[in-house]
């Protein structure tokens, strides 16, 4: 996506976007590319609840080196790997008893379970709102 954005999406959007009359993305594209603060702002904003295709193409359209924008993309990435990684492990005995032909019962769920469960129901309650 760094590679696409850059090459591809960079010159086409920042000139569309430049053409509009979007005061709040022209400010955070100047935020984002000033030189003090714009790898821990691009960290954080790798962490917003935001479209993955803008939290992935919106970066490199902007004009910043590129080791700050391979750098800006580390924490998020081992946050997501060790969040799917422990969701896996904890979902590894329930896996196991439904490929056995068992069933599941609410009282064999660990804590962790329930509160993924949890979310997920309100998330999806939220958002169906």
């Amino acid at each position: 996506s760094i590679a696409l954005g850059r090459c591809l999406l960079r010159a086409p959007v920042r000139s569309w976007l430049e053409r509009q009359d979007y005061r709040r993305v022209q400010r955070v594209m100047l935020i984002l590319e000033d030189n003090e603060d714009s790898l821990a702002l691009q960290v954080l904003f790798r962490f917003l609840f935001i479209p993955m295709f803008v939290r992935n193409y919106g970066p490199p359209t902007l004009q910043i080196p590129l080791w700050k924008l391979s750098l800006s993309t580390l924490p998020h990435s081992a946050w997501a790997a060790f969040l799917f990684a422990s969701l896996g492990a904890s979902f590894e005995d329930v896996a196991e008893l439904v490929r056995e032909g068992h069933d599941i019962d609410l009282g064999a769920l660990k804590w962790q379970q329930l509160l993924v469960l949890a979310a997920s129901l309100s998330a999806r309650a939220t958002t169906s709102t």
